[in-house]
């Protein structure tokens, strides 16, 4: 992952504007993934992390997304979706249990595999080039595949780990695979941004 941010790093000039956004979560992620390895290993939990990083990732995905819509009724229902989300997550805040908070968390990621799904869409009715070769291909594809495969397991997370914490901890090795096609992709998309220019 580290690489992936220094690929991208070094192509930061020439970044789209609204991707910008996609590069700050690159950055907030990368910190989070390394804080949580280390606290792995010394056996601490790391759930509060992922509860801090989640709406993070969501509010800078969202801007993203709105940004590469440009529609003031786009900005505005996912404007919409964020308080609805702040007011949820706030709920789970005062009466939640778990080690995640689950309601929120499926709210933010299905909201985030619907406005991807439909850029995906968008972008393979009016891109000039092969959609593969498209470097926003890659991006919208990675947030769609890992954050649409991942609902299923973390909506189901705090029952799973209440009645059978060894099987919660073996279905995560599923993550694993998904963080690593997700970043391959965000690879694949850096890696078609032109690199910026080198000042003597």
């Amino acid at each position: 992952m580290s690489a992936v941010f220094i690929q991208w790093t070094l192509r930061l000039r020439s970044m789209p504007f609204a991707q910008r956004f996609f590069f700050a979560q690159l950055a907030l992620a990368m910190v989070v993934e390394n804080t949580s390895g280390i606290l792995f290993i010394f056996d601490h939990e790391n759930s509060v992390l992922y509860n801090f990083y989640i709406p993070m990732e969501f509010a800078l995905l969202c801007a993203f997304a709105a940004f590469s819509f440009r529609s003031r009724l786009v900005h505005a229902v996912l404007l919409l979706v964020v308080v609805c989300y702040g007011v949820v997550l706030f709920l789970e805040l005062q009466h939640g249990t778990g080690i995640i908070y689950s309601k929120s968390f499926l709210l933010a990621y299905a909201t985030l595999t619907i406005t991807f799904s439909v850029l995906l869409v968008r972008l393979a009715g009016s891109t000039e080039v092969r959609l593969w070769k498209d470097q926003r291909f890659w991006v919208y594809l990675s947030i769609v595949i890992f954050m649409g495969a991942v609902i299923p397991y973390m909506g189901l997370m705090n029952h799973l780990y209440t009645s059978d914490p060894a099987l919660t901890k073996s279905l995560f090795g599923i993550i694993e695979v998904l963080f690593f096609v997700r970043y391959g992709m965000v690879w694949l998309a850096g890696a078609l941004l032109p690199r910026s220019p080198v000042r003597p």
